[in-house]
C-alpha cells in the first residue's frame, strides 16, 4: 500500500474500475493518512467486494494519529461497504480511536454484513468485546491464534 499510495498521492479518485473484484486483503499502516486515503480510494473503485481484510502493519511504537472524522463521510459513500461487503477481517486490530471508529462503522452500516473477524494481542480482548458489542452476533467464537495472539468470529448470518 505504501507504494501505491505514494504513486496515486495526488490523484482525486482511480480511474479504473473493478467490477469484478470480490475479494480484497491488504496490509497497511493506518497511522499512515497517506496509505489511508488510498484504501478509501480503492475501496470506491470495487463496488461489488464482498470479503475485505485488513492487516494492521506496524511496531511497538504504532500511533493512531488519523482522526476518524476526517473520513467518515467518505466512508459513508463507499457503496461496497454498505451494499455489498459480506465479510470483513480485521488482523492486528488495536482499539484504539481510528480503528475502533472504523469497526463500529462496519458494524452498524454494513446491511449485508455477515461475518467478522478480529485478531488482536490477547490484553486487549475487553476492550475489543466492548466495541464488537455495537452489534450483537447469534454466534461467537473466540480461539487463541497464536501466543499472545486471540481471534473472535461473529457470525450474524442468523440474525435479521
Amino acid at each position: 500500500m505504501q507504494v501505491l499510495s505514494t504513486e496515486y498521492e495526488d490523484i482525486p479518485e482511480l480511474t479504473v474500475m473493478f467490477q469484478d473484484l470480490r475479494i480484497l486483503s491488504v496490509s497497511l499502516d493506518i497511522s499512515s493518512a497517506q496509505e489511508t486515503v488510498f484504501l478509501l480510494k480503492l475501496l470506491e473503485s470495487c463496488p461489488n467486494l464482498q470479503k475485505f481484510s485488513i492487516s494492521a502493519a506496524g511496531t511497538g511504537k504504532y500511533k493512531d494519529l488519523l482522526p476518524f472524522t476526517d473520513h467518515k463521510e467518505k466512508l459513508a459513500s463507499i457503496s461496497c461497504l454498505t451494499t455489498s461487503l459480506v465479510e470483513f477481517t480485521f488482523l492486528g486490530f488495536r482499539p484504539q480511536q481510528y480503528q475502533k471508529e472504523l469497526m463500529v462503522f462496519l458494524l452498524t452500516q454494513g446491511k449485508k454484513l455477515k461475518k467478522v473477524w478480529v485478531e488482536f494481542e490477547k490484553g486487549q480482548a475487553d476492550a475489543v468485546k466492548k466495541i464488537l458489542s455495537v452489534k450483537r452476533a447469534p454466534i461467537e467464537k473466540t480461539t487463541s491464534k497464536y501466543a499472545g495472539h486471540y481471534t473472535v468470529e461473529f457470525d450474524y448470518s442468523r440474525s435479521s
